[in-house]
């Protein structure tokens, strides 16, 4: 068996909004993705650190919005 090459929707260090509900009451947040994680039966999951409140969160990529794609720099 060979080994299977997958491209994940965004990258590590990429700039997301998403919306987060908590006891009814929604709130838009901005953040960079920090770990992404490979869900065979679902959406791929992005871990996204914020700022305010200062914590991360795991949201799956449909409900992600790129505000920014990271830039690698050219290899030498």
């Amino acid at each position: 068996m060979g080994d299977l090459e997958y491209e994940f929707h965004y990258q590590i260090g990429d700039l997301v909004r998403f919306k987060h509900n908590h006891l009814n009451v929604t709130r838009i947040l901005t953040g960079i993705i920090v770990e992404r994680s490979l869900r065979m039966t679902r959406d791929d999951m992005y871990k996204i650190k914020v700022e305010n409140p200062n914590r991360s969160f795991w949201q799956c990529s449909t409900k992600l919005e790129l505000l920014s794609s990271v830039v690698k720099p050219d290899p030498k």
